[in-house]
């Protein structure tokens, strides 16, 4: 079914209603599960040609990444935090499943990309909250830049900081000056109203240790039940896996190139697991 039929057989917008810059083209989300447009890069971008091709990335649904660490997804209502969005797959994905969706992503050609998606999807795009964020912790004596890792990944940004840091001049990747924020002060945003953070995601190209050294509330206020990380850098991994411990978490298995893995909240999980055990020891009496 092309786009066009689609969204006429579902009374959506046309992409000529919505602002689909050049560079960006309109592809069909299909799993077993949803069925939606996304705004994605020309076809030289490998996270694009294969939502092009195939309809998915990574996980066909949210009960996917719960799987990663042999745990279910929190019942809703529930809220999924998408540090590094990229191009917002996750986002949508999770939107579309019903939760309220706080994406973070600080490279302005990505969050164009997920604005035009929200314009393709009115009855999910609500559900979205999309913040100019790069994470990390503001010392006023440092700037910071993020630039595209290569034509190829155009979603991926990688983030450097120093004292004179600037975008270089005729940079064949895109870059751009970014301000940090505390994920702590994120998520205490009164505008945003956060009441519970149940599912996160974190993505950010190396600087996950700096986003969960300035996000302790994530942990010790938040605790969300279920958190990706990327652990293909071994600092990361070495960082993600002490905060696990520190704060009552383990890991499932890593999937994946990039190494995606779950961190869950123990203490939760024996929790939930505590009445059905003793439900099964009442019936065998």
């Amino acid at each position: 079914m092309s786009a066009i039929v689609l969204a006429a057989a579902l009374a959506l917008p046309l992409e000529k209603d919505c602002l689909i810059r050049q560079g960006l083209q309109v592809v069909n989300v299909t799993t077993p599960v949803h069925n939606f447009r996304m705004a994605v890069y020309s076809n030289r971008d490998v996270v694009s040609r294969t939502i092009a091709k195939t309809g998915q990335w990574e996980i066909l649904d949210p009960r996917d990444l719960a799987e990663l660490a042999g745990s279910e997804l929190p019942a809703l209502p529930a809220t999924f935090v998408d540090i590094g969005a990229n191009m917002g797959y996750y986002s949508l994905l999770f939107a579309h499943a019903g939760f309220r969706v706080i994406a973070l992503e600080p490279l302005e050609h990505n969050r164009r990309a997920i604005e035009a998606s929200m314009c393709l999807n009115p009855r999910i795009a609500p559900r979205i909250s999309l913040l100019p964020v790069a994470l990390g912790e503001p010392t006023g004596t440092s700037a910071c830049v993020i630039e595209s890792s290569s034509e190829k990944n155009r979603g991926n940004g990688v983030m450097r900081c120093g004292p004179a840091m600037a975008c270089p001049r005729g940079a064949r990747t895109v870059c751009e000056v970014v301000a940090l924020r505390r994920l702590d002060d994120v998520l205490a945003d009164p505008s945003l109203r956060v009441t519970s953070v149940d599912v996160v995601k974190m993505d950010v190209e190396g600087s996950e240790c700096t986003a969960m050294a300035g996000g302790q509330s994530l942990f010790e206020k938040w605790r969300p039940k279920l958190v990706q990380v990327e652990l293909k850098q071994r600092r990361v991994r070495t960082c993600a896996l002490a905060q696990a411990r520190k704060h009552g978490y383990t890991f499932g298995e890593k999937r994946g190139h990039d190494q995606n893995a779950v961190m869950v909240d123990a203490r939760a999980e024996s929790a939930e697991r505590a009445p059905a055990g003793r439900a099964r020891s009442r019936a065998q009496r």
